[in-house]
């Protein structure tokens, strides 16, 4: 009878874990939801090959290569690690206004990235540069994934490059809805560069 018992709070034990695993991964990448629920893994990022996108005023948008397996299945899976900072403006406690950093740590899976490439090369990088002064309309093309939301626009000659990453904090345990966003005009043309980077993970 005791050892029923005890297997009963065992596996309710291991539900509860399970359970509150899936609530920190719910709408999350495949890849997160893997490194919040493996006992044992490894992760790779490969940070010498970059792609990255600034601000004038110190934000950044940065894309690296990645590759995560088990440890105790020996799967491996390939993905996206985006890190961003933004600055956010705000008062301080003697009244004079500055701005406060954020930064996200975003996730894309394989399955994701291919979809970005194809986004890209086909909806963005043939119009990047090729904006006309003399046509009045604007055009904006999205592609959202589970962490993330990115969208090229233009206007005249004016190109814009924006991206949204919802808030799942810096170890990706913090659910939540909210996204922050970092936008460039001058630094569209790295899209090629982004490409690239993109093209290494398939």
């Amino acid at each position: 009878m005791k050892k029923l018992i005890l297997s009963i709070l065992l596996l309710s034990l291991e539900i509860n874990a399970q359970n509150k695993f899936q609530s920190e991964t719910d709408g999350a990448s495949e890849l997160r939801g893997l490194i919040n629920t493996s006992d044992a893994y490894f992760l790779s990022v490969d940070y010498s090959s970059v792609a990255e996108f600034k601000s004038g005023i110190g934000e950044y948008v940065d894309f690296y290569p990645s590759e995560f397996k088990n440890l105790n299945t020996n799967s491996v899976t390939k993905g996206l690690k985006i890190l961003m900072k933004v600055l956010i403006p705000s008062i301080g406690l003697d009244g004079k206004s500055t701005n406060t950093a954020l930064f996200r740590s975003i996730m894309l899976d394989d399955s994701e990235v291919k979809l970005f490439i194809s986004f890209l090369e086909k909806h963005v990088g043939p119009k990047v540069g090729k904006a006309d002064k003399k046509d009045p309309k604007k055009y904006e093309t999205t592609i959202k994934f589970k962490e993330m939301i990115f969208t090229y626009a233009s206007e005249g000659k004016s190109e814009r490059i924006t991206m949204y990453a919802r808030n799942y904090g810096v170890t990706g345990r913090e659910k939540g809805e909210t996204f922050i966003e970092f936008w460039t005009e001058s630094q569209v043309e790295k899209v090629a560069d982004l490409i690239l980077v993109l093209k290494k993970i398939i």
